[in-house]
This record gives structure tokens, sequence and C-alpha cells, in this order.
């Protein structure tokens, strides 16, 4: 009867732990993705005329302060999420 309860525990914890990825667990307190955007005035992205980057704050993620000026041609990139106002890895 122990060596079936044992078998049942680790199989339990075998799918509990191999179930539940990282990510998801994270998004789930709350945490939000930040981006860093580069601007640009090409179609071809080769000339950038802005950059900007997202800031983490105990409210989530702000818009951070713009270097340059906007494009119509936006590359955006995740660098970090924001959970509780402390920055997380991606």
């Amino acid at each position: 009867m122990l060596k079936i309860i044992a078998r049942a525990s680790a199989l339990c914890l075998v799918v509990a732990t191999g179930a539940a990825p990282i990510a998801p667990a994270i998004a789930q307190e709350g945490g939000d993705v930040m981006y860093e955007r580069y601007y640009y005035d090409d179609p071809e992205m080769t000339i950038q005329v802005g950059y900007e980057r997202d800031t983490c704050t105990r409210y989530g993620v702000g818009g951070g302060r713009t270097e340059g000026r906007y494009g119509p041609y936006v590359q955006s990139e995740p660098i970090a999420l924001c959970v509780n106002g402390q920055l997380q890895p991606y």
C-alpha cells in the first residue's frame, strides 16, 4: 500500500512541476512586458529618427521619454517584465 501511495505522490509531483511553465506564473502575478521602440522614417528601417524605452513603476508599465521623434515605422523589442514595480527577466 505504501509503494502505491509513494508512486502516486511522485507522479503528482512530476505532473505538477512539469505542467506549470514559469512565464504564465509571472504573468498571473500582474507582470507586464516592457519594450524598447525604435522609430524610423523609411519602410526599410534604415533611417532611425527616435528611440523610446518603457519604464516600470509600482502602477505598472509606463511610457518612457522619447529620444528624437516618433516615426511612421516602429520596431519593438521586449526587454523585461514589470512585476509590482520590480524588473524581472523576460
